[in-house]
């Protein structure tokens, strides 16, 4: 501190440490700013209905940290929210059952001539998913986080009789 000649005597003063002679600023050193992680998958999120609004990169955030968690080599994945009608037709088409279902998984795990490896399609009924989260008492979005794992996993190969349930409980905390 030094005396300001401008005020009452014997008042001090601090001036900023580029301002006293001698002495250097403390300054803390310059860093680059953080660049933003590269993607790791080519995630695609679609909203094909229009009943439920639905956070889509809530959901793509989800599905990225699945893929850090299982250390997946740039997977493409495409999750889309459908309404009851498509689901009820995908069901029939591909699984031969003619009722609407709350997931659906359609596992390609193959690499492509582009070099990317397509995991799958997940597809979930979000009006579905509104019935079973109002019994379960939670929110249609944590329902629907839930159904995005189950549907996930399927992609992986889990089945219902191979662990699925296992493995749920161990993810559900990401």
């Amino acid at each position: 501190m030094i005396m300001n000649p401008g005020l009452k005597p014997g008042l001090k003063t601090s001036l900023s440490p580029s301002l006293r002679p001698g002495l250097k600023a403390n300054r803390r050193p310059r860093t680059k700013p953080k660049a933003k992680p590269k993607p790791i998958a080519m995630i695609i999120v679609a909203n094909r209905q229009s009943r439920y609004r639905i956070r889509l990169g809530k959901f793509k955030a989800l599905l990225e940290k699945l893929v850090r968690r299982y250390r997946l080599k740039d997977p493409e994945i495409s999750l889309s929210f459908v309404g009851l009608d498509r689901i009820r037709a995908l069901n029939r088409r591909y699984l031969k059952k003619d009722k609407p279902t709350d997931v659906l998984s359609f596992p390609l795990r193959e690499k492509a001539a582009d070099g990317r490896y397509y995991l799958g399609d997940i597809v979930i009924a979000p009006e579905k998913a509104r019935r079973q989260c109002l019994d379960k008492g939670h929110s249609l979005e944590r329902e629907m986080e839930i159904l995005t794992v189950h549907g996930f996993l399927h992609l992986l190969g889990y089945g219902h009789s191979a662990g699925i349930e296992e493995e749920e409980a161990k993810v559900q905390e990401i």
